[in-house]
């Protein structure tokens, strides 16, 4: 929380204890990341064309997890 970047997304918020309920109607403990929004896409749609044909490979997931 304390980086300031212009490369890298912000952590505005953090839960270490957050409920989520479940769609069956129980709930359990979660921790929660709040990002701020980052235009021009989503990494997601890049995760999910990338990743058809089965998990991505390590090095381009340690190089987006940086």
């Amino acid at each position: 929380m304390k980086l300031n970047h212009p490369n890298i997304a912000n952590v505005l918020d953090f839960h270490a204890n957050a409920t989520w309920q479940k769609s069956d109607g129980s709930s359990t403990l979660v921790a929660c990341i709040i990002l701020e929004l980052v235009e021009n896409g989503e990494l997601f749609d890049y995760v999910a064309t990338a990743g058809v044909g089965g998990p991505l490979p390590e090095s381009i997931v340690r190089f987006y997890f940086r």
